[in-house]
């Protein structure tokens, strides 16, 4: 990736994706532990060909081959905590794998090679999240989900419980800071 800076080389970088954010229902340590796992399957992708390389070397040489070509990635906890940067803990990592393997977005499994290994392997199953990511809706100006004329409703319903008469208010779903609806307003999820 360019950048007008240059950051040292092997620096972690944690990326909080719009999509993956709404896919995740608002959940943004879901949403950037599955950023993580595209950057990984990213790299086990860039790297494929040269490990076949590496193992065709090898058969001719009469040797073993040893480079995985797989694109499951190991993850443990603690290398997701660290890769994430401490932002997020163990529960909150746990409950992100409990959301995103359901969801199928990501497949999992213990290593097949070493039973005795419970590491958890991960497979960012790029189809399954390709197809969410285009069936989302677009994103208003505001960057905020266009919403359905049901959900529009309930917001103007809601809006006019706290007291928020005006039209321009109750279509925007904004309450002007400082005033006393304010207090009643309601913040707007993704899934609305």
């Amino acid at each position: 990736h360019d950048s007008c800076i240059q950051h040292p080389a092997r620096n972690p970088t944690v990326v909080l994706r719009a999509d993956y954010l709404r896919l995740c229902d608002g959940d943004h340590c879901a949403a950037m532990v599955l950023s993580q796992h595209e950057h990984w399957h990213n790299v086990k992708l860039d790297s494929r060909q040269q490990a076949r390389e590496h193992n065709k070397a090898a058969v001719r040489g009469s040797e073993e081959p040893t480079q995985d070509i797989e694109l499951w990635v190991y993850q443990s906890q603690p290398e997701m905590k660290g890769q994430l940067m401490g932002l997020y803990g163990d529960k909150a990592i746990t409950s992100a794998y409990q959301k995103l393997v359901p969801k199928g977005f990501l497949g999992k499994r213990t290593n097949p090679k070493y039973t005795w290994d419970r590491t958890l392997q991960y497979l960012f199953q790029v189809e399954a999240v390709q197809a969410a990511v285009d069936a989302l809706p677009p994103l208003t100006d505001e960057g905020e989900a266009a919403q359905n004329d049901e959900a529009a409703e309930m917001r103007g319903s809601r809006a006019q419980n706290c007291g928020m008469q005006s039209a321009g208010m109750r279509d925007a779903g904004r309450v002007p800071a400082g005033s006393k609806a304010q207090e009643c307003a309601i913040p707007k999820t993704p899934s609305e």
